[in-house]
């Protein structure tokens, strides 16, 4: 498993606990609660606001794994998005848009989950490139970095997201030299300085918190100094909006099916056209590579089957 297995294994939801809720949702497994019931073809259950049991649940934003006959599945929370509908009887989701990519993001985490790392890492180049793009031109406009530098935070960038899909950040020659023709091909930097900072980072990053300390000594910029994980949040917070917007950027940051959803999402549906990140998106990606991705991302998520 890889290093964030789930969102809750991220900096910033690690601090969670999570007993109740694993009791709660055991205990509607127990009970049968038909308000937590399974989305069909997939490993993946909702909580539905329409049992007594399932109604205690607490609130959750994140897709959660539990076993359930010895399976390993996921769970969603479906509450926020609708309603129980006593006319007809059922419950009816009024916020497709938002469902859909806590769907989304539920059936990519399923396949991480089962390790299928590479699938979720060569689905796109476009995946990189865009990480690499949202990270160093957000800090870059903060920090009022100049070309050079930002062209070295989006190469560190794409470095750490390719890391990402290792479970300790440890490459051996073959995986380096791919990943930095990866990098250059999203950086659209030269191999050569590729290499010229992967060798002065020194070493694997980690976490967030790694990826920060590392941005400050290879960029060499002093004006990096107060650069940390919750000052690349804060800036980051507002290139997308919706349910839990700030925690579900802060989780894509290291975690990347939940990165892939948001892409998707951002490719896509039309609420969120407006968002900076959709934005940097709609002005990045060709028709063609654009329509790609969407393919690709959408085939994997229906791979996610039971």
């Amino acid at each position: 498993m890889t290093r964030f297995a789930t969102a809750y294994d991220t900096t910033v939801c690690s601090g969670y606990v999570l007993d109740k809720l694993a009791e709660g949702i055991q205990l509607a497994l127990v009970k049968g609660d038909l308000a937590f019931s399974r989305i069909p073809n997939s490993r993946v259950f909702e909580v539905r606001a329409m049992g007594s049991v399932s109604s205690a649940i607490p609130e959750f934003a994140h897709p959660y794994p539990f076993d359930y006959n010895g399976e390993r599945c996921l769970a969603i929370d479906a509450r926020p998005f609708g309603h129980y509908d006593r006319v007809k009887g059922e419950f009816v989701i009024r916020n497709q848009i938002e469902y859909q990519l806590l769907v989304h993001r539920a059936k990519l985490n399923d396949l991480w989950l089962d390790g299928n790392y590479g699938l979720l890492r060569d689905v796109s180049p476009a995946a990189m490139q865009f990480y690499a793009s949202w990270v160093s031109e957000n800090v870059a406009r903060r920090f009022a970095l100049d070309m050079r530098e930002q062209l070295d935070l989006a190469i560190i960038s794409a470095l750490y997201y390719g890391g990402l899909f290792t479970d300790d950040g440890e490459l051996d020659e073959m995986k380096k030299i791919k990943l930095v023709q990866a990098v250059a091909t999203a950086t659209r930097a030269s191999a050569q300085d590729v290499l010229a900072v992967f060798e002065r980072i020194g070493g694997p990053m980690g976490h967030i918190d790694s990826f920060c300390l590392k941005a400050k000594e290879a960029t060499q910029s002093v004006r990096l100094n107060d650069f940390n994980s919750g000052v690349l949040v804060s800036i980051l917070k507002g290139t997308w909006f919706g349910y839990h917007s700030q925690e579900l950027l802060a989780v894509a940051t290291e975690h990347p099916p939940t990165w892939l959803a948001v892409l998707l999402a951002a490719h896509v549906d039309r609420t969120w056209k407006n968002t900076p990140l959709a934005k940097l998106v709609e002005r990045q990606a060709k028709r063609d590579s654009g329509q790609q991705f969407v393919r690709s991302v959408s085939n994997l998520t229906k791979m996610a089957t039971a």
